[in-house]
């Protein structure tokens, strides 16, 4: 037993230097951790933190809690407008997803659909230096693919979609 003992105590010493676990993560730790990064974040509803006008396109990101507050979710939206929903780049941007940081999701319902591209964390991941490298990540992405977010350049393939 002498010998592991001290196994067990480093395993301890460890396991506490997590930078968050799933218990602790708030939106309010998470509004922290960005303010301590210097990016001002605000609480634009219960559920999300936002940080206004980023990068050389100006967009929002959001940061929300996911899967029962066990992980966050990273990302920037834009509305369809309902004259461009059959013009939506759906095979490039699934092409766009693979190997791909952030994704593209679309959702909603015809009328009133909406695209994101976005990424999900588990909460023992989440630390400045993540939430620093993600926003910066976010950024490049949607730098790197503006030609199938900007909604300027849809234009509908005969036929439809």
């Amino acid at each position: 037993m002498v010998k592991i003992t001290p196994i067990l105590v480093s395993l301890f010493a460890l396991a506490g230097s997590v930078p968050a676990s799933a218990q602790s993560l708030t939106l309010n730790r998470v509004k922290s951790l960005l303010t301590e990064l210097g990016l001002k974040p605000v609480m634009s509803t219960d559920e999300m933190v936002t940080l206004e006008a980023r990068g050389r396109h100006k967009v929002d990101i959001d940061i929300t809690l996911v899967n029962d507050k066990t992980g966050i979710s990273i990302y920037t939206s834009w509305k369809i407008p309902p004259g461009k929903a059959a013009a939506i780049p759906l095979v490039e941007m699934l092409k766009a997803n693979n190997n791909a940081q952030f994704a593209f999701a679309v959702y909603g319902e015809d009328g009133n659909l909406s695209f994101d591209l976005e990424k999900n964390f588990d909460a023992a991941l989440v630390s400045k230096a993540m939430l620093s490298k993600s926003v910066e990540e976010l950024l490049a992405t949607v730098d790197r693919q503006e030609p199938l977010w900007n909604v300027d350049n849809w234009t509908a393939a005969p036929g439809g979609r």
